[in-house]
């Protein structure tokens, strides 16, 4: 059946639900939609049908939705169907139908009562016979015996729900069974059959449970046709996020599970997760039994999670990877993972006293009627000694139940049916009801539990830790948990003198670490920025603080005089007292001369230190101030003197007890003595390369020879190794022999292209593009210079970053690229914002006067900025 027929029939259908269907009619559901928009429909039965429909479907314009029912196919919606907004849609007129619309509406009347789907019938058979001669009576009987099929069966869910109860057993089985009535035999308008039927019940449902609440307005029967319905679901206004319920006398807590792997390391698809619904006494939540996610219709499901949405309850959810990972049952330590994050989150009077009851659905070999006081009183102890707040006054009892031994374990059973993997929340239940962002934890719940307990003042958080947590809160967006578990680590940093010092002194390792996490370095300070601290911090935290906030602004290439001005005061009255803070405080202004070509000015901040005795900043501060020397004599084009100065740092460096600080310090300091060397024309390549090895090998001791080198770096992702990455393609662009550059290239293979984020990653785009421009690669090459660009010009990134990119840029004109647009608006800003390198930046106007590339980039950047 091809897919044009299929648009032409189901276009003219004015239906507010979203059809999918698979690759067989047994596959086909329907499932609500919002707004008033028709749909198209796909009805394939093999490849080529479903190809011409995604092509004449995109050629239209209309988006392709992706699967996420477990099914075969997505419709697209037709946004171009001419639906009112704020009415039911109009039924086409009758002289305006195709005869399968016609037949379709056949079908709906014949739902209706006697006496008004009679008429209506009738007027339809006329219109028929009349327009459409040839049209087989049989397919017109059969169409209205479908029909009173779907009446006869709604008729029956309404006698039973008058005589037993809207909510009573008979009426749910009911329910179940007409969920999977296939209409339709030959599978041809099933489809059709079941959106009209399920978008009939949906109204039904909704009109018995008026009537079952009194509600005088649904007393009678709605005229016939129905309007149009909305989604089977409405979100609740209300948070569901247990910690932000309000204080009750009690508590009880259901649990129910989903998946059949409940130990580490499964199957994916069939991993466990475990779902708690808590219900304070008291609640009006009402009673559901003979509920099963996996058997119950569609619209049942979307009652009972409309019910627990409408309610003041906490949902709570946790995955296998959320839970300790130990050799015992999976299922039951799941469990006591999911009861110990209730007694974290469970708002508290103080000094109350009251019972949280939990009710567990029995699994494998725990029987209904178990009770585990011994594991509730081990869990509670647990919490009190790692010092959990709050715990004491609750009083746990943990019951095993059957499948209806308790009247709201159906709550839990629902979200966690929606939860599972494998059903993709189908019909987008879950989606709508929010509850997937603020209640469900997945992944690393353990991290989340770390963080939580340090808020409440157990312990402090290691940095990685703390680096996993504000990543997360950022992906996990406000009113996550773990948004909500950074805020109360910031409150306890606010308030307890030392620990805001504790995470100030992680950003400083990270700082000193050269494998910075720009992205990560903004959240750590922005966190750091946005804690309220309650007690007067000293004079040298504050020192350290700024020197951190300085020492990020520096790593991104910016100029923050403003800062560095307040920082001299700072360490001027703190030089006495702490010399080697001091001499860290001028360093750091030293980078700021640096990053603004202001060589001379920032040499003079450091020459001071270099002359004292190295007791008096300590030996490691001293070495530094000689490092930080040799590198601005190197700026400056003094070679010689720079490689004298940066080797008298590292034989320095070499002498301090802490090996693992003596290497970091040595690696540093060994990069910049490589770029002096193979930068200093006297310096013959293989003493050039011998530099680079000797820096190398600090890293990489197992490496020999330049051309393994090279290998290693082109392989490697990881992030510590991205300045040696940076000084090997440096070198290979600059002095590398054919064979090494020639093994860089085939170690990176199908990685041509991977870049990562921040400096130098811009530098490391520019000689991989040089080197596979040189290879016979040129618009690989130029692409890759040209990402390098763009990595150059992100908002975070200083004018110094930014004068490499436009570097960058130069070179790509210098090949006859398109010329930026913003080129010439960039080189003006560069100019105003660096001053001091305003001859340098004016060569870029004319990168054709320059023989090669690398002599554009060398007039330009000078040592280390290229």
């Amino acid at each position: 059946m091809g897919a044009e027929w299929t648009r032409m029939i189901v276009s003219e259908v004015p239906l507010r639900t979203l059809v999918v269907c698979g690759q067989t009619p047994e596959d086909w559901s329907v499932l609500s939609g919002e707004g008033e928009t028709g749909v198209w429909l796909l009805q394939s039965y093999d490849a080529s049908d479903r190809g011409r429909f995604v092509a004449s479907a995109a050629a239209a314009g209309v988006e392709w939705l992706s699967n996420k029912a477990s099914l075969a196919t997505w419709l697209a919606l037709d946004a171009t169907a001419p639906h009112a907004a704020s009415a039911p849609p109009r039924p086409p007129a009758r002289g305006e139908s195709s005869p399968t619309s016609l037949l379709g509406r056949v079908m709906e009347h014949a739902t209706w009562d006697e006496e008004s789907g009679g008429r209506e019938l009738e007027a339809d058979r006329r219109h028929l016979v009349r327009t459409f001669p040839k049209l087989p009576e049989g397919e017109l009987n059969r169409r209205v015996k479908i029909g009173h099929r779907i009446r006869n069966t709604l008729e029956q869910i309404e006698r039973e729900a008058r005589k037993r109860g809207f909510d009573s057993p008979s009426v749910n089985g009911l329910l179940d069974e007409a969920d999977a009535i296939r209409w339709d035999p030959d599978g041809e308008i099933n489809w059709q059959a079941r959106t009209l039927y399920l978008r009939r019940l949906q109204r039904k449902m909704a009109w018995l449970e008026g009537h079952a609440r009194g509600d005088r307005a649904h007393h009678r029967a709605p005229p016939s046709p129905p309007p149009a319905e909305g989604p089977l679901l409405r979100r609740s206004e209300r948070s569901h996020r247990v910690d932000t319920l309000r204080p009750h006398r009690g508590w009880t807590l259901v649990i129910d599970e989903t998946g059949t792997s409940f130990n580490h390391g499964g199957v994916k698809a069939e991993a466990g997760r475990w779902v708690g619904v808590l219900v304070p006494h008291g609640s009006d939540l009402p009673p559901v039994t003979g509920f099963h996610g996996t058997d119950a219709a569609p619209l049942r499901r979307a009652k009972v999670l409309q019910d627990l949405l409408d309610r003041e309850v906490g949902v709570i959810g946790l995955t296998v990877d959320g839970v300790h990972k130990v050799e015992a049952d999976g299922w039951q330590v799941g469990v006591m993972a999911l009861v110990e994050w209730a007694l974290r989150l469970l708002p508290r009077a103080p000094g109350e006293s009251f019972p949280l009851e939990v009710y567990v659905e029995q699994r494998g070999g725990s029987a209904a009627g178990q009770r585990w006081d011994a594991a509730a009183t081990e869990l509670k102890r647990q919490l009190e000694v790692r010092g959990v707040e709050g715990t004491g006054g609750v009083r746990l009892s943990l019951d095993v139940v059957g499948k209806d031994g308790h009247p709201h374990l159906a709550y839990a059973d629902a979200v966690a049916y929606q939860w599972h993997p494998s059903e993709r929340d189908a019909g987008g239940l879950l989606a709508a009801s929010g509850l997937r962002e603020q209640c469900l934890i997945e992944g690393d719940a353990l991290l989340l539990a770390r963080a939580w307990d340090a808020g409440s003042g157990a312990g402090r958080l290691s940095a990685g830790d703390w680096a996993a947590l504000l990543r997360r809160e950022r992906a996990d967006g406000e009113g996550s948990l773990a948004a909500v578990a950074s805020r109360r680590l910031q409150v306890r940093a606010g308030q307890e003198p030392g620990l805001w010092g504790h995470y100030l002194g992680l950003v400083t390792a990270h700082l000193e670490s050269k494998a910075a996490d720009n992205a990560l370095l903004s959240l750590q300070e922005d966190w750091l920025e946005s804690v309220d601290v309650t007690y007067p911090r000293n004079r040298r935290v504050l020192l350290e603080w700024h020197l951190d906030q300085l020492r990020l602004q520096n790593h991104l290439g910016g100029v923050a005089y403003a800062l560095a001005r307040q920082i001299a005061e700072e360490a001027e009255a703190i030089r006495e007292e702490d010399p080697a803070l001091a001499c860290e405080a001028d360093l750091n202004r030293a980078v700021v001369g640096m990053n603004a070509f202001r060589f001379a000015q920032a040499e003079r901040l450091v020459v001071p230190w270099t002359s004292e005795r190295p007791i008096v900043p300590g030996l490691r501060m001293w070495c530094r101030a000689w490092s930080s020397l040799g590198q601005l004599q190197a700026f400056q084009g003094r070679l010689e003197e720079a490689r004298g100065s940066l080797s008298r740092a590292l034989t320095g460096f070499e002498r301090l007890a802490d090996p693992a600080m003596s290497l970091r310090e040595r690696s540093h300091t060994s990069a910049y003595l490589a770029m002096v060397s193979m930068d200093d024309p006297t310096v013959s390549d293989q003493d050039a390369a011998a530099a680079l090895l000797r820096y190398a090998q600090l890293l990489l001791p197992e490496v020999e020879g330049v051309e393994a080198l090279a290998e290693a770096v082109a392989r490697s992702k990881e992030h510590r190794l991205v300045y040696l990455h940076h000084a090997v393609v440096r070198f290979l662009a600059s002095r590398g022999e054919p064979e090494a550059r020639a093994a860089y290239l085939a170690a990176l293979g199908p990685r041509w292209s991977a870049l990562g984020e921040g400096h130098p990653w811009p530098l490391i785009a520019l000689y991989r593009g040089l080197l596979l421009d040189g290879a016979g690669r040129a618009e690989d090459g130029m692409r890759l210079i040209r990402e390098g660009v763009d990595l150059s010009m992100k908002p975070e990134m200083g004018p110094t970053v930014a004068l490499i990119g436009a570097t960058l840029d130069a070179v790509l004109r210098r090949h006859g690229e398109p010329v930026s647009a913003d080129s010439s608006a960039l080189r003006a800003g560069l100019s105003t914002s660096l001053p001091a390198a305003g001859a340098r930046v004016a060569l870029l106007a004319r990168p054709g006067d320059f023989a090669s590339d690398l002599e554009l980039v060398r007039a330009v950047l000078p040592f280390a900025f290229r």
